[in-house]
């Protein structure tokens, strides 16, 4: 698995940054969860702009409810500060 991004959101929607609300909003439409949004969000930028490197449509529908049903969305866990998730999951040091 990659690492992780921290996403900072607008206070405020707008032509060139997008607010955490836009978010919930896209992904209860599509069905899926937050990150799921996003995942699908980006590569339908990167399809758009580099169309020859894709031979597929976007995801139909019924791909999409498939994709939810294949990850179910677990609980979000929200943090103020991604190091402070970190830490937690380090291994302890010999003393």
């Amino acid at each position: 698995m990659s690492k992780p991004l921290l996403v900072r959101f607008r206070d405020e929607g707008s032509e060139h940054g997008a607010d955490r609300a836009t978010l919930k909003e896209v992904a209860k439409k599509l069905g899926v969860s937050e990150t799921m949004a996003i995942h699908i969000a980006i590569n339908r930028m990167h399809q758009r702009l580099f169309p020859i490197k894709h031979n597929e449509e976007f995801p139909s529908d019924e791909a999409l409810r498939q994709i939810k049903m294949e990850n179910p969305e677990k609980p979000a866990v929200i943090v103020d500060d991604i190091r402070d998730r970190l830490t937690e999951h380090e291994p302890e040091k010999d003393r």
